[in-house]
């Protein structure tokens, strides 16, 4: 017995041959001076941060805002990171008072450090993909990380 009935289908496949994965947008740092701490021990204004400590500043922010963020979160290498170090840990750290009334809280509760090779290190604050530079340390001495 056959059928007089014909089903006609306007399904069409779609082919998947064509599908372009996109990689993910990388999310970069911005970086900011506007609360370096008052003190001229361990901000530019002082005459401790000398011209080629500044250049290398300039030099690290310049390759530091070329890479991921992911990237430099979860690197090994404190030299080519970030590092994170808890806030108990840093002493001498005299925060500016209108970061700490408007932008504080907003902060991740740690603190965040870059390397200046040997001629220092810069300790700031993260929220989402801005670092708020609060402290240029060219004497090692804002906190104790060991060498």
């Amino acid at each position: 017995m056959s059928s007089q009935f014909q089903i006609n289908s306007t399904y069409k496949p779609k082919s998947f041959n064509k599908v372009a994965i996109s990689e993910p947008p990388q999310e970069r740092f911005a970086f900011n001076f506007s609360f370096l701490t008052p003190d001229k021990q361990y901000n530019l204004k002082g005459n401790q941060v000398e011209k080629k400590t500044r250049l290398k500043l300039l030099d690290k922010i310049y390759s530091l805002s070329q890479k991921d963020m992911i990237d430099l979160l979860s690197h090994d290498d404190k030299y080519n990171g970030l590092e994170k170090i808890p806030e108990s840990e840093i002493k001498k750290l005299r925060i500016h008072p209108i970061f700490r009334k408007t932008r504080y809280k907003a902060c991740d509760d740690d603190f965040w450090v870059f390397q200046l090779s040997k001629q220092g290190r810069v300790i700031g604050k993260k929220y989402k993909n801005i670092f708020y530079i609060m402290s240029i340390d060219t004497k090692f001495n804002q906190y104790n990380h060991g060498s």
